[in-house]
């Protein structure tokens, strides 16, 4: 098997050469051999002669911060593994990633974008009113609930409301019992001055369990009618 050529005699095989061509100032001479100290990146193009990208990153020499990142990186610059753009592998060479002068060690916020000027934390203007910035609090269209208040707090205070109203209710209830017995002892006596007092004995229990369901329902009713109506709750009183 034939050797691959070498047309301009660097030591780098032509089809690995990016700079095959011997130039025209070796034409009298030996020319120059590729190596560690003359060719870092062993592309076959003499370092600050052919070569204007000795570590062979992407970033040219006269802007490259880190000019000499080892090969064993496989380091090639882009917006992820070199943010800022330098030359220098983020998380290997580079210690201020986002190039705003705040080393990572110190920087809060090390993806700051290029051209934001940033204060002594390392954070620009914008990120710091994103992190000031609230978050949002989703709420269920419809749903009475005070934001203000914790969740907790707010099902006690729903309870002890609950709980006072319907002591109100048992409370006007108890008071409505004296006046609901003397009209049923009025309503007997008109009665047993027609029936006698033997029928009247039989169906007293039966009319007094009848009377007090009867003026207990149109009580409730009318209370929790009236709370309807204030929160527009029934057909014909809501919008």
């Amino acid at each position: 098997m034939l050797d691959s050529p070498d047309s301009d005699g660097d030591g780098i095989p032509d089809q690995d050469d990016w700079c095959p061509r011997k130039r025209s100032s070796d034409a009298g001479g030996e020319g120059w051999i590729s190596g560690l100290a003359s060719d870092f990146d062993g592309d076959g193009c003499e370092d600050d002669v052919e070569d204007k990208d000795k570590d062979n990153d992407g970033v040219e020499d006269r802007v490259d911060r880190c000019p000499l990142t080892p090969g064993s990186y496989k380091f090639v610059s882009n917006t992820v593994s070199d943010f800022d753009g330098d030359g220098c592998a983020d998380g290997v060479e580079d210690h201020d990633d986002d190039g705003d002068g705040v080393s990572n060690s110190f920087d809060r916020c090390q993806r700051t974008r290029p051209g934001e000027s940033s204060d002594s934390s390392g954070c620009s203007k914008v990120q710091r009113e994103q992190v000031a910035q609230p978050p949002q609090v989703s709420q269920v269209p419809g749903e009475a609930r005070d934001l203000d208040m914790p969740p907790k707090a707010f099902s006690l205070h729903e309870w002890a409301s609950t709980i006072r109203s319907a002591w109100v209710e048992v409370l006007l209830g108890a008071a409505l019992t004296p006046v609901l017995h003397t009209l049923k002892e009025l309503l007997t006596s008109l009665r047993g001055s027609v029936w006698s007092s033997g029928q009247a004995k039989r169906s007293s229990a039966g009319w007094s369990f009848v009377l007090r369901v009867a003026v207990y329902s149109m009580f409730f009713c009318l209370i929790y009618g009236l709370r309807a109506c204030q929160h527009g709750t029934l057909p014909w009183f809501s919008n």
